[in-house]
């Protein structure tokens, strides 16, 4: 079971069952998947490092993710 803390986001923690490792960014859209909410761009840290959409999550892993926020 895979982890994922949605923070500032409506979705807040969400647990996804894999059977076979993932990529985040396909991940991130079936949490989003039945909500209101658009993943939209994103920052996403595992084990205090921060990883790209095309990283491979495993089952076990718990993924903090962010949005991403620009401004100027």
């Amino acid at each position: 079971m895979v982890t994922f803390h949605f923070k500032l986001s409506e979705l807040g923690t969400v647990t996804l069952d894999i059977d076979q490792p993932e990529q985040l960014d396909s991940l991130v859209r079936r949490c989003a998947a039945g909500s209101d909410n658009d993943s939209g761009g994103y920052i996403a840290v595992r084990n205090g490092r921060v990883i790209q959409g095309d990283c491979l999550i495993e089952d076990e892993d718990t993924i903090t993710i962010l949005p991403a926020i620009s401004g100027g």
